[in-house]
């Protein structure tokens, strides 16, 4: 099974990786990483372009994302929990992520605030969030650390971000 979001998109050969792995191997985590518009990069996404490398910026937090997994009767979706599968007891982490949902455009990026404010208990989400309006436009990460092109220099410089609960 292989999930995710619209506003990602998974680089390299992911063909070949699959195919590579043992039989050993229950699931893979995925090294994503936050794609930013800056001040000269911030025209919005429009459907006739491809999403892949839309953005030339990143922030260096890596989240690793459980992206695929095998069809297996021991995995499986807990109650309450749908967003990823548990019974999984070996699980790799491999390939990178871009993701495009803090980028699509200043005009979404101002709809996601408010969705979170709207929508999430303020304390944890919406305070965050409305925190970052008018903020669309970066010259860093969320996190105040540099930006950095998709590629080498920034898996160099990943930070490794904890694991969402």
């Amino acid at each position: 099974m292989f999930c995710f979001d619209p506003d990602e998109r998974v680089t390299g050969d992911l063909r070949g990786f699959l195919a590579g792995l043992t039989d050993e191997t229950d699931a893979v985590r995925v090294r994503l990483f936050d794609a930013y518009m800056t001040p000269e990069d911030h025209a919005p996404y429009t459907s006739d372009q491809r999403l892949l490398d839309f953005r030339t910026f990143y922030g260096p937090e890596q989240r690793d994302i459980l992206m695929l997994w095998r069809n297996r009767p021991e995995i499986g979706f807990a109650e309450g929990d749908g967003r990823t599968p548990r019974g999984m007891t070996a699980v790799e982490t491999d390939l990178y992520c871009q993701h495009y949902g803090k980028s699509l455009s200043v005009a979404h990026w101002e709809e996601t605030c408010d969705y979170y404010v709207q929508h999430f208990p303020y304390e944890t989400y919406g305070a965050k969030w409305e925190a970052r309006k008018g903020q669309g436009i970066h010259t860093e990460s969320d996190f105040g650390r540099r930006l950095h092109p998709w590629g080498e220099d920034l898996f160099a410089n990943a930070v490794p971000m904890p694991a969402a609960k």
